[in-house]
């Protein structure tokens, strides 16, 4: 019974999470090629895609259009 409940809590409390989710919005327009790194706006900020491998690949949102310098690992 007490699993029971806890599964049902966690559903709950994970579904209010994805529910308060900020939205970057629809596409607005063109994309912009620089390197590796597409870019292009939307209805509520930017979004930048870099391909770092052929494998592996990196999305980044911004609502005000400023993104903080690359993390190097």
């Amino acid at each position: 019974m007490m699993i029971k409940f806890l599964s049902i809590a966690f559903l709950f409390v994970f579904s209010v999470i994805t529910v308060n989710a900020q939205n970057i919005g629809n596409y607005k327009s063109s994309y912009k090629k620089q390197g590796n790194v597409l870019s292009f706006l939307t209805t509520n900020g930017e979004v930048k895609i870099e391909f770092c491998t052929p494998e592996i690949f990196r999305v980044r949102a911004s609502w005000n259009s400023k993104f903080e310098a690359p993390e190097n690992l």
